[in-house]
């Protein structure tokens, strides 16, 4: 079922500023955070605990507070520059959605361009959407 939900998400390429609409739950706090490289809104937008399995070259993983993943994930990410992000966004129920980010990204020390992607696992709480699961992949 899961898969099937990714195949018919839809491709959207988001300039910066973008409005966030209800087919791209947490656009806009995620979207903001990597540009600007600050991951403080996550505190927002993450249950108290949440799975983590992210590959090279962040590679870290665990069952963590949320406090603990944004701190690892501020400090692994400020080696890299943001330079294009791609939305897939996948409903798949009433309380449960996949979004997936697909990150184009310079090591600032190498210069090299890396291709990495984030899948949001998210449940609705209360009417507002959090993330519980976040995998990240190089490409």
């Amino acid at each position: 079922m899961w898969i099937i939900a990714l195949l018919i998400g839809v491709v959207f390429s988001v300039p910066v500023g973008f409005a966030q609409n209800a087919q791209y739950l947490l656009m806009e706090p995620i979207g903001s955070s990597v540009i600007s490289g600050d991951f403080e809104p996550f505190l927002d937008i993450c249950q108290d605990m949440l799975a983590v399995n992210i590959e090279p070259p962040f590679s870290f993983s665990g069952y963590m507070n949320k406090d603990k993943f944004i701190e690892q994930f501020s400090r692994k990410f400020a080696d890299f520059q943001f330079l294009k992000m791609e939305w897939t966004s996948a409903q798949v129920g009433i309380d449960f959605a996949v979004q997936s980010l697909t990150l184009m990204l310079k090591n600032k020390r190498t210069e090299r361009v890396v291709y990495y992607k984030l899948i949001f696992f998210m449940t609705k709480i209360e009417k507002e959407w959090k993330i519980y699961y976040l995998r990240g992949l190089r490409i």
